[in-house]
C-alpha cells in the first residue's frame, strides 16, 4: 500500500514510522490514522523487526486530530474517526514489537494520546505535552484514558482542567517520557534506546511486553470499575452469531474469572451493541464509566480481545 502521510522505513531490527504532514503539524486524519493501521498490521507480522519508532516530520511530532476535515460532517463521520483512532492507539499495546515516541514540538490532544500509549517516550529539551480541549469548549475524553495511566491521577486531571502545556523535563518527572535530552542528540538518543532492547530476543520481548500490560492494566482497573460493566469485544465476529450458546458460556467463564471479585458485570459486544452481559448495572452513573481494560488473554469459547473507551448503554 502506498502512503500519502506517513512514510516507513527500517534500519536493522529497528523500523521507523514517521508522521510525514509536517505542514499540518502532523496532525492525525482520517487518511493518516488509515495508513498507520495498515502499517502496524504489517509490522507486528514482521519477525525482522524488534522495535518500533513512531516520528514526527518537520518541526513538531504532533497537534491531535485534524479538526479541519470534521467540519460540518456528522455523527456518524465523528464515530467512525474516533473509533479508528481508538483502533489505531489500542494497536500500539497489541502488536509484539515495544514501540519508542520520539518527540519534538508539540505532542498536543491526540498527539499526547499518542506519546502516552507508546510504550516509552524520548523527548528534546523543548517538546511540549497538552490536551488543550478544555480551552477551545471541548473535554480530551480520549487522550485521558493513556495520559491518566501514564502520569497518574492527579497530574493528569491537572493537565486535562488547565489545558497548558507541560515542558518536557515536567513531563519526564510526572512519567509521560522516559528521556529529555537536546534537539541535536534526539534521533541518536533514540537509536541507542532501541538498539539496546533490540538486543533481546524477539518473542521474549513480544511476551515481556504483553505480560507487562497484563499486570499493570489488571490493578488499574481494579482501582477504575466499581460496580460498572466490563466489556470485550470479539476479534473474528463472524466465528460467533449474537446470542450464540457458546457467546454466553465464554460471559460466564470470565464472570467467574474476575467479574465476582471485583464487583463489576463483564459483557460481550458486536459493532458497540451489547449482546449478553453477566449481573446487571449497579447504578445509573455506571452506565457512563465503563470498564478500560482488563485482561483475561484466550478462553475456551474463543479469543477475546480488550476494549479500551466508554460506550454509553442505555
Amino acid at each position: 500500500m502506498p502512503y500519502e502521510e506517513i512514510l516507513y522505513s527500517t534500519k536493522g531490527p529497528v523500523g521507523y514510522l514517521t508522521l510525514n504532514n509536517p505542514e499540518k503539524i502532523n496532525a492525525l486524519s482520517k487518511k493518516m490514522i488509515g495508513e498507520i493501521i495498515h502499517a502496524l498490521d504489517e509490522i507486528a507480522e514482521d519477525e525482522s523487526i524488534k522495535v518500533l519508532v513512531i516520528r514526527g516530520a518537520g518541526k513538531h511530532f504532533c497537534a491531535g486530530h485534524y479538526m479541519a476535515e470534521m467540519i460540518d460532517k456528522g455523527v456518524k463521520e465523528y464515530k467512525f474517526i474516533f473509533d479508528q483512532c481508538s483502533k489505531m492507539m489500542q494497536m500500539i499495546h497489541e502488536i509484539p514489537q515495544p514501540v519508542i515516541a520520539q518527540v519534538q514540538g508539540i505532542a498536543s490532544a491526540a498527539g499526547c494520546q499518542l506519546v502516552a500509549w507508546c510504550d516509552l517516550a524520548v523527548a528534546e529539551e523543548g517538546a511540549r505535552f497538552a490536551t488543550p480541549g478544555v480551552k477551545i469548549g471541548l473535554f480530551c475524553t480520549t487522550p485521558m484514558v493513556a495520559v491518566t495511566r501514564a502520569i497518574g491521577r492527579k497530574a493528569a486531571m491537572e493537565m486535562l482542567l488547565t489545558g497548558r502545556y507541560f515542558p518536557a523535563n515536567e513531563a519526564r518527572d510526572l512519567g509521560l517520557v522516559n528521556r529529555v535530552v537536546p534537539l541535536k542528540n534526539l534521533e541518536a538518543e533514540t537509536d541507542t534506546l532501541a538498539l539496546q532492547i533490540a538486543d533481546a530476543s524477539r518473542f521474549v520481548l513480544a511476551i515481556g511486553k504483553q505480560g507487562f500490560y497484563a499486570q499493570v492494566d489488571q490493578l488499574d482497573s481494579h482501582h477504575v470499575v466499581q460496580g460498572g460493566l466490563v466489556l470485550f469485544q470479539v476479534e473474528g465476529g463472524d466465528l460467533l452469531a449474537p446470542h450464540d450458546d457458546d457467546l454466553a458460556g465464554a460471559c460466564d467463564e470470565v464472570f467467574g474469572l474476575f467479574g465476582a471479585q471485583l464487583g463489576v458485570g463483564v459483557g460481550f459486544f458486536f459493532d458497540a451493541d451489547v449482546i449478553i452481559r453477566k449481573e446487571p448495572l449497579r447504578s445509573a452513573a455506571a452506565r457512563s464509566a465503563l470498564a478500560v481494560v482488563i485482561p483475561v488473554g484466550a478462553l475456551a469459547h474463543g479469543a477475546v480481545s480488550l476494549f479500551c473507551g466508554a460506550i454509553p448503554i442505555t
